[in-house]
């Protein structure tokens, strides 16, 4: 439940820690509050290009998170189709295994916490298949790019941000 106040500029302002709309993300804490995450799966398909790997992900599942965060907050919408980076900004080391996996359609798991710091808003995503690819590619399981920007060990899907556009 989100619980809000009314600032001294009549605006709304959330009373909820910086973190996640409704708790604070961190698993100590989501365990002592005894809060249980849902998580449900999906299959997207792997898509590379020159420089990085995304699996492109249903923009309903997008579209439904973006709905839980409240509209006082002005959500800009992404950028790019909604998608789970896989490799961005690295140069893969075994380049025969590059291309490997093209179109192939794989599952993940995604939790319906919207999560979010100063500027972005995103749901985890976790998959075994796209850290192994990873590691078929020479790389770590994860990266900091495909980390969610508070750096939990799990791959991320972006709904939003607030940059001023």
């Amino acid at each position: 439940m989100l619980l809000w106040r009314k600032g001294s500029r009549a605006r709304f302002r959330p009373l909820y820690p910086k973190g996640c709309v409704g708790s604070n993300p961190t698993s100590s804490t989501n365990e002592s509050l005894n809060i249980k995450q849902n998580m449900y799966s999906s299959v997207g398909k792997l898509r590379y290009s020159e420089h990085y790997l995304v699996v492109d992900v249903d923009s309903g599942i997008v579209e439904l998170a973006r709905a839980l965060v409240p509209k006082a907050l002005y959500l800009n919408r992404q950028r790019y189709a909604p998608h789970i980076s896989v490799v961005r900004h690295e140069k893969p080391v075994v380049l025969k295994n590059w291309g490997k996996h093209e179109g192939r359609e794989v599952e993940f798991k995604y939790s319906t916490y919207v999560y979010n710091d100063e500027v972005y808003y995103w749901l985890q995503a976790f998959s075994p298949t796209l850290s192994n690819i990873r590691v078929e590619l020479g790389l770590s399981k994860f990266s900091e790019w495909s980390r969610p920007p508070d750096g939990q060990d799990c791959f991320h899907i972006t709904i939003g941000n607030t940059k001023k556009v």
